[in-house]
């Protein structure tokens, strides 16, 4: 009888101390998880950063690891967009009906373009940067005028395309040396003159070459050549026939043309005209190419 009263106490209090590790199990694991979710709150949106550990100038070359925490606001920085407006517009061509009505707004012979730009005025002054074609060369001093097939038109154009709101033209065209050399130089020094940009003329050679050219050719399957003697040979009869190059005192001249400089492939073509009074007896052409792939 004994025996089962003594085993039924022990078993309640085992109970008993069941119930009151479990009890401190759970006060533990409620605390950790309160300490947890409150340090979350604390460090929210920010980085921690913890230091590396730095020599303490103990003999037995040992460390001390200091640990701290900054909290660093997320920022994010962009960078303004930039942008600008372009006008460009096409020939400036001069025939003599339109040179005949700047007449009329000039009077007392001079001639005046400018009412012929009342209407895009305001685009072209409006925008960054204002491009036109001039087709046509400028007289020097409007003695020597001409239209159609060759031009020499009014210099005053110059001063309408500057006060229409135009920054620069380009000159390259077919009608380019319609003046020859005396044309180049007027046309550019009245563009400068009135303070619009240029390219396409130039009035002075570069170091390597007498002029720079591209062959475009998608008809017979090239989009461009790099190299082509034809086309150069055929460039230098023309420009000797004009008398836009002219022949030394034994009758040659050899013309050094660039070519395949804007594909990569830098080229030299060299072309020797032989002639006398503008006329043309015999051309050699030859050069260095470059070549890019098998």
């Amino acid at each position: 009888m004994s025996r089962r009263v003594v085993a039924h106490g022990e078993r309640q209090a085992a109970w008993r101390l069941t119930q009151v590790l479990l009890l401190g199990a759970f006060a533990l694991g409620a605390h950790g998880a309160w300490d947890l979710f409150a340090s979350g709150d604390e460090t929210s949106g920010a980085t921690t950063t913890t230091t590396a550990p730095v020599d303490d100038g103990e003999p037995d070359g040992g460390s001390s690891t200091t640990p701290s925490t900054t909290s660093t606001p997320a920022t994010s920085t962009l960078e303004p967009a930039r942008s600008f407006t372009l006008v460009a517009t096409g020939d400036l061509l001069i025939h003599e009906f339109v040179a005949d009505r700047a007449a009329d707004y000039g009077g007392d012979g001079t001639w005046d373009f400018g009412p012929m730009f009342r209407r895009v005025r305001p685009i072209l002054a409006g925008a960054d940067v204002a491009l036109c074609h001039l087709e046509t060369p400028l007289s020097s001093d409007n003695s020597d005028l001409a239209y159609y097939p060759g031009f020499r038109v009014p210099f005053e154009l110059a001063d309408a395309i500057a006060e229409a709101g135009y920054d620069g033209c380009s000159l390259a065209s077919n009608h380019s040396l319609d003046a020859g050399r005396a044309g180049v130089r007027s046309t550019l020094d009245h563009l400068r003159r009135a303070g619009v940009a240029t390219t396409g003329m130039a009035d002075v050679a570069d170091d390597d070459h007498d002029y720079r050219c591209r062959d475009l050719c998608p008809a017979v399957g090239t989009d461009e050549a790099a190299a082509t003697g034809t086309t150069n040979r055929a460039l230098a009869c023309w420009l000797v026939r004009q008398d836009l190059l002219g022949l030394g005192v034994d009758g040659y001249h050899v013309l050094v043309a660039g070519q395949g400089i804007e594909m990569g492939q830098p080229s030299v073509v060299c072309s020797e005209v032989e002639g006398a009074s503008g006329e043309v007896a015999r051309v050699r052409v030859g050069g260095v190419a470059t070549r890019i792939g098998p």
